[in-house]
């Protein structure tokens, strides 16, 4: 499953719809390379600061996989709707409260077959017993995608003995953020122990998606689901 990031500053007046393609690679100490399938999600947001992330699991091929949804409006209920069994599960807000608001909404795919194979969603690290060593530096400007960004690099350096580790790691990460969209149009992140990945935006469309898509069918079955996780079944 594709991370959600459920706890974001609200944006308003920045309407956009796009393609976030994630593709990573990882290279093992004897040279091998495994390449991950590229991950597509189709993202909109409104207006109001209401946002749909739609993905295909199984298959990225429309006609062959299942269409999942997250829709999260900008207060009340956010939906995750299972368009193969037609049900909007639905959570409820969080409390009020003083301290910062997380949600912890996880959705467990599982396909049922011979070949059925588990995705869950990434579990957070483990705590580190010493602070990395920051450093940063401005990339300029350019313009990605028809959208003028903002470049960084930012480089991480763990000591000795941070997670067992016999000599410094060192983690790179490279952002480009649009002042315009208040978005991220390019990460790109290079760690010798999950490997590389760049996530970008391309089809970047600043026109107001149909506010359709941030309403969960009047088709699908509502199931309110008090914990903080569902489960889809997709035989």
């Amino acid at each position: 499953m594709p991370r959600l990031e459920v706890h974001r500053p609200v944006v308003n007046g920045a309407p956009y719809s796009a393609e976030e393609v994630t593709d990573r690679t990882q290279t093992l100490a004897d040279g091998t390379h495994i390449t991950q399938n590229t991950q597509i999600v189709r993202l909109y947001r409104d207006s109001e600061g209401r946002t749909r992330r739609e993905w295909f699991v199984g298959s990225s091929n429309p006609s062959e996989g299942v269409m999942i949804v997250w829709i999260m409006p900008v207060s009340g209920f956010r939906y995750l709707l299972d368009s193969y069994n037609h049900i909007a599960h639905r959570f409820a807000p969080p409390e009020k409260t003083n301290d910062p608001v997380r949600y912890s909404q996880e959705a467990h795919v599982v396909m049922q077959g011979a070949n059925a194979t588990a995705l869950q969603a990434v579990k957070p690290p483990t705590a580190r017993t010493k602070a990395p060593e920051v450093s940063a530096e401005s990339l300029g400007s350019q313009v990605m995608e028809g959208v003028s960004a903002e470049g960084k690099k930012v480089t991480r350096t763990f000591p000795v003995g941070t997670m067992g580790n016999d000599g410094p790691l060192v983690s790179v990460t490279e952002t480009w953020f649009s002042p315009d969209l208040k978005e991220y149009v390019l990460t790109k992140t290079s760690d010798p122990r999950t490997g590389e990945s760049i996530v970008r935006l391309r089809n970047i469309e600043r026109s107001e998606p149909d506010p359709a898509l941030f309403r969960a069918p009047s088709d699908y079955q509502m199931v309110d689901d008090e914990h903080d996780h569902a489960e889809i079944k997709i035989p």
